[in-house]
């Protein structure tokens, strides 16, 4: 068994996050910060790999384009605010 489950059972993600929420804290809190960035560039890259790429329908395209878009633009955002620093970016 594998966190009290049945070989093929499964859990959703977010019941998982509220059963396991502080054991999940703890360990996270124990990573360096350079474990805690590595996490999140693998985390970002599984992102990237699921991302599905719908050529058919232009709503869906663009939708997807701006969803990007403003996802970068936070991470700019939040890392010019980290950094103390003022900045730009062009999107290509």
């Amino acid at each position: 068994k594998f966190f009290g489950l049945s070989r093929g059972d499964r859990w959703k993600l977010t019941e998982f996050i509220e059963d396991h929420k502080e054991t999940l804290k703890h360990d996270y809190s124990k990573l360096t910060a350079a474990q805690k960035n590595a996490f999140a560039i693998q985390v970002m890259k599984k992102r990237v790999e699921n991302q599905k790429i719908v050529c058919n329908n232009p709503k869906a395209v663009q939708r997807d384009m701006l969803a990007s878009f403003a996802a970068m633009d936070q991470e700019w955002t939040a890392l010019c605010s980290r950094l103390g620093i003022e900045g730009f970016y062009i999107a290509v």
